[in-house]
C-alpha cells in the first residue's frame, strides 16, 4: 500500500516524505510541460507545412490545367471563326487570338504569370548544373574510350573535380531558402566576409 504523508509516524518522515513527494509531481509536471510545449510546437509546423503543400498542389493543378487547357481553348477559337464569322476581318482577328491562345499553352507562358512555387532555387540551379555536368562526364568518357590520350584523360578529371564541387555546394544549400542564403550573405557582409569569400574561392579554384 502507498503511504501518505499523514501515514508517516515522525515529523521528520513527514518533511522528508512530503518533499520528495512534491520533487517528483514538479518534475513529471515539468516534464508534461515540455512535451505539451513541443507537440504544440511540432503541430504548428505541420499546420504551416500542409498549408504551403495545399498552396503548392493549387498552383500545380491550376499549371497543369493551363498548359493543357489553353491549346484547347485556341483550337475552339479558332474553329469558332471559321464555322461561325462569315466577316473577313472578324475572322482574321479571332483566328489571331486563337493561335496567340495555342502559343501561350505551347510554351507555357502562364507559368511566367502564375506566382512560383519554389524556393529553393539555389538547390534548382546546382542540381540542373550537376546533370549537365554528368552529360559532359558521359561524353568525355566516350572521348577517352575513343582516344585514349592525356589531354581527354585531363578533360575527364576536370569533370571529376567540377562535380565533387557542385556536390558539396548542393549539400551546402540544401534546406535553404533564397531568403535565408540572402540572410547568411548578409551577415557575412557586415563581419568582413566578402575577403574570406574571395580566399575560399581562389582556394577552391580548379588547380588549371
Amino acid at each position: 500500500m502507498p503511504h501518505t504523508c499523514a501515514q508517516r509516524t515522525t515529523p521528520a518522515g513527514h518533511l522528508v516524505y512530503c518533499s520528495v513527494v512534491e520533487m517528483a509531481r514538479c518534475h513529471r509536471s515539468m516534464e508534461t510541460w515540455g512535451l505539451e510545449q513541443q507537440m504544440t510546437e511540432e503541430d504548428t509546423v505541420h499546420v504551416q507545412y500542409d498549408a504551403q503543400e495545399i498552396q503548392r498542389s493549387c498552383l500545380r493543378i491550376l499549371r497543369q490545367s493551363l498548359d493543357t487547357g489553353l491549346p484547347i481553348l485556341g483550337v475552339v477559337v479558332i474553329l469558332s471563326a471559321v464555322l461561325f464569322l462569315p466577316e473577313f476581318p472578324g475572322q482574321v482577328a479571332i483566328v489571331i487570338l486563337g493561335i496567340l491562345l495555342l502559343e501561350a499553352g505551347v510554351w507555357k507562358l502562364a507559368h511566367h504569370v502564375l506566382p512560383s512555387e519554389r524556393h529553393y532555387h539555389a538547390l534548382r540551379y546546382e542540381t540542373d548544373r550537376f546533370i549537365m555536368l554528368v552529360r559532359q562526364l558521359n561524353a568525355a568518357a566516350l572521348m577517352v574510350k575513343a582516344h585514349d590520350s592525356p589531354t581527354h584523360h585531363q578533360a575527364f578529371e576536370d569533370l571529376r573535380y567540377a562535380m565533387q564541387q557542385t556536390v558539396d555546394r548542393i549539400f551546402a544549400v540544401a534546406g535553404r531558402t533564397d531568403a535565408d542564403l540572402a540572410a547568411e550573405r548578409g551577415v557575412m557582409v557586415s563581419q568582413g566576409g566578402i575577403a574570406h569569400q574571395k580566399e575560399q574561392g581562389i582556394d577552391t579554384a580548379s588547380p588549371d
